[in-house]
């Protein structure tokens, strides 16, 4: 036993055979470990794991074993196997049969590596990866390759070394210390591999100018080279991702003169937007530039900023101005991303490439990581049906993600050195900039402080805003000012212009100018100049209102609603797309959407497909925010009616007609008005009709009575709530005996239970429970009423209902014929 326990120890205390050096693609592994093996004076056996497998089975694996048998013939000795991904991989992502090859060889180096433990042999495995996490665990045990050194990117500090080493022999005096300082700060990210890169492409740069310039003399590496190749050299950590284009320098601006001058400032082509860059400087900007004053109070920068606002009001060309500023400045990597770009038919691989992006912005810190329309990846929760739940899965990696950015692993302290401090700060910080059309889209989870903690809404806009883009506009558009004394400069049309394009966007803007550019063409195509009367036609197409079109004719002749459409979520929360039906969508006769954008700007963001030219536009559809904004924008714009309802109780498009008009004053009854209460506010609005608007359902009920409120019809329209199935007695209990109605109408539960509507949600409309199941279905339901109906005879002159079931008929009639 005694014997036992000693071999035991010596095992134990047995130092590990191998280490593994991980760190990103350039950052430096096979160098540093190359140095290594030259350092200790030791026979080095290089192989590159790729090189491993055979065309033959089994060959792969005797040709491993036969490169560790040399390297235990020549020990002392070190094996530099390099990517050690490609013979090690995990075995999770190795369980179909296309991977036996690599399951084979991972085997083969277990065994080898395990042989290598168990003997006395002087030989040391030093691997290198890139990925570290698809190395099989096996492989990092305990005795194997347990030792993991990670390289991070360099510093600004080793990057100037870094750059100093690499231009040392240039013969030039231009690049002095505080040059290439500049140049370090500004190469954020930037591993060895991409500052080497740098510098070659700076002296290329600079060969081809002396040899386009015939120099007889020494070519000599100047500045500008530098700045040449910073335009056209990103990390290569990001180059599986979008940098933005944007990132050039300006002509007119180079790294020695921003340093002098720091007034220059990319948002200086941004107009209108003043509080919104103010915020973005003071939550951005500065934080990468000094965080010190940050760090004085105790507390870390924002680490999200979301921008708002209607499409074409500039939240893209705003965050490309960000992008500008942080580039030309050295202050961060900036990465864009379309989030559509993100999403994938495999299970699991949206999460990946979500996962990964962090990862990259995190190596590429400082950085910025801008989003764009975030929607497609933060939606609400609980409106997907798959069975997958990608979007609810997204979203959680979001989160987390978006949490684990935090700079307490680093615990900045205002003791510390402000260098320190600072290099500390950004060592780590990655702030997230995102935009969106309609904030009501994101999950209320990613809006809260911790996250999003700034928001910005991004507006159309002003006269004077719209003024300095016109004039700026128009330097580049030669337009002929002879041909009028109003408008005889560049300063008058900009002016008269601005006040008249009120409510237009930038892009809306810029679009007026192109089309006289193009009408001018197609008038005389070899023209040199645009004429000021094709700059005013345009003017006036796009500025013409659907006010004048809307007094003469309603815009909208048949109305949206559907009361089946009272969608509430049932037991399996159905995606919000899945509330509007292809039935609600226009067929015939459908409103001009482009004049209602004109003339209101809540619903213009919802507008898709927008032709300036042809002044059209159409609606998503499958949108239950731009359905609900179509419905409040026509109710505001034929009838002056205010509405609104909860988005999971849509009222969607197309199958009510226009009330018929009349002059008598008419008293009806609501069976299920619904919380969007819409045939009693349309009766009550357009004749002046009186309504009791009954319901069941708590929520639909305290929305109908807001309905109401909002446009003052108290008197006009009495909503009630009901209890039992008394669907008329009840409601008429507190009414005088004697007060007479017009007519019922009624709009009843279709199911007689809820597994009935689960099997067909097409005709289920997504109601809530009790809206949608009645005990015995629509025949009892309207059976009830028709019992009713002839104790009420005397009081109601017509009674009506909604039948959802053509089978439903025959036994209607049935009752009917028995009543």
């Amino acid at each position: 036993m005694v014997q036992r326990l000693e071999q035991d120890r010596e095992v134990a205390v047995r130092p590990s055979v191998g280490a593994l050096v991980s760190g990103l693609p350039g950052v430096g592994k096979t160098v540093l470990a190359k140095a290594i093996c030259k350092c200790l004076g030791v026979k080095t056996i290089f192989l590159n794991a790729a090189d491993i497998f055979q065309t033959y089975v089994g060959q792969s694996e005797k040709q491993l074993v036969k490169v560790f048998e040399s390297a235990v013939l020549q020990s002392p000795s070190i094996l530099l196997i390099d990517g050690i991904e490609a013979i090690a991989g995990s075995r999770r992502t190795l369980a179909d049969s296309q991977s036996a090859l690599e399951i084979g060889v991972l085997g083969a180096l277990l065994s080898c590596l395990e042989k290598l433990k168990a003997s006395s042999h002087r030989v040391f495995v030093l691997s290198t990866t890139t990925r570290p996490g698809n190395v099989d665990a096996a492989v990092l045990s305990n005795g194997r390759l347990d030792q993991v050194v990670s390289i991070e990117p360099p510093t600004q500090a080793e990057r100037l070394e870094v750059l100093q080493i690499m231009t040392r022999t240039w013969q030039t005096d231009e690049l002095g210390d505080e040059f290439m300082n500049q140049v370090s700060e500004s190469t954020g990210g930037f591993v060895g591999a991409d500052l080497l890169s740098l510098c070659q492409k700076a002296l290329q740069c600079c060969l081809n100018e002396a040899a386009a310039a015939n120099s007889e003399s020494g070519a000599k590496v100047c500045p500008h080279h530098f700045e040449q190749a910073l335009a056209v050299t990103y990390p290569s950590v990001l180059q599986t991702h979008h940098v933005s284009q944007k990132q050039q320098q300006p002509a007119s601006t180079s790294i020695q003169k921003l340093s002098a001058d720091k007034s220059l400032s990319a948002f200086a082509g941004v107009f209108g937007m003043d509080d919104a860059i103010q915020t973005l400087r003071v939550s951005l900007i500065e934080p990468l530039e000094d965080c010190s004053r940050f760090l004085r109070f105790g507390t870390t920068p924002p680490k999200g900023v979301l921008l708002t606002g209607p499409p074409g009001s500039g939240k893209t060309h705003l965050a490309h101005a960000v992008a500008d500023e942080v580039r030309r400045r050295g202050l961060a990597s900036f990465v864009s991303v379309q989030c559509s770009d993100l999403l994938t038919k495999i299970v699991g691989d949206t999460e990946k490439a979500l996962r990964e992006l962090f990862a990259t912005a995190r190596n590429a810190a400082p950085c910025v990581l801008y989003f764009d329309q975030i929607e497609s990846i933060a939606p609400l929760r609980g409106f997907d049906t798959s069975t997958e739940q990608t979007f609810d899965r997204m979203l959680s990696m979001l989160l987390v993600e978006m949490d684990g950015f935090s700079t307490s692993r680093t615990k900045l302290q205002r003791s510390l050195a402000s260098d320190e401090a600072r290099m500390a700060f950004l060592k780590e910080h990655v702030v997230i900039v995102a935009s969106t059309t309609n904030k009501e889209l994101l999950d209320p989870a990613i809006l809260r402080p911790g996250r999003f903690d700034v928001h910005i809404h991004v507006d159309f806009p002003d006269e004077a805003a719209r003024h300095a883009l016109i004039l700026q506009a128009l330097e580049k558009v030669p337009v002929d000012y002879t041909a009028t004394t109003a408008l005889s400069s560049r300063e008058a049309l900009a002016r008269h212009m601005a006040k008249r394009t009120s409510g237009l966007s930038a892009g809306d803007v810029s679009a007026i100018l192109r089309e006289a550019a193009m009408a001018s063409m197609r008038d005389d195509l070899n023209t040199t100049s645009v004429a000021i009367k094709y700059v005013l036609q345009a003017l006036d197409e796009a500025t013409t209102t659907a006010t004048t079109t809307a007094t003469a004719t309603p815009l909208f002749a048949r109305y949206a609603f559907n009361r089946n459409m009272r969608g509430e979520r049932r037991r399996t929360t159905p995606h919000l797309g899945a509330l509007t039906h292809d039935r609600n969508r226009y067929k015939k006769n459908p409103p001009d959407f482009y004049a209602l954008g004109e003339q209101y700007p809540d619903f213009r963001q919802y507008l898709r497909n927008v032709d300036e030219g042809k002044r059209r536009a159409s609606l998503a559809w499958d949108d239950p925010f731009a359905v609900r904004e179509l419905t409040k924008t026509l109710l505001l714009n034929d009838f002056g009616l205010r509405w609104d309802i909860p988005i999971h109780r849509l009222c969607p498009p197309d199958l009510l007609g226009v009330v018929d008009p009349s002059a008598e004053e008419v008293s009806g009854i609501d069976v299920g008005t619904g919380a969007n209460c819409i045939y009693a506010l349309l009766g009550a609005t357009m004749n002046k009709w009186k309504f009791i608007a009954t319901e069941i359902d708590e929520e639909s009920y305290n929305c109908a009575k807001e309905n109401v409120a909002r446009n003052n019809l108290e008197t006009m329209i009495s909503v009630k709530r009901t209890y039992t199935n008394k669907l008329l007695m009840e409601p008429l209990h507190d009414e005088r005996s004697s007060r007479k109605f017009h007519f019922v109408m009624c709009n009843p539960p279709f199911f007689d239970d809820m597994s009935e509507a689960d099997t067909n949600p097409d005709a289920s409309c997504m109601g809530s429970a009790n809206e949608m199941v009645f005990p015995g279905g629509e025949v009892a339901f309207i059976g009830n009423m028709i019992a009713e109906s002839v104790e009420l005879q005397n009081r109601v002159l017509w009674f009506t209902s909604m039948v959802g079931k053509k089978s439903s008929l025959r036994k209607l009639l049935a009752l009917l014929l028995c009543a």
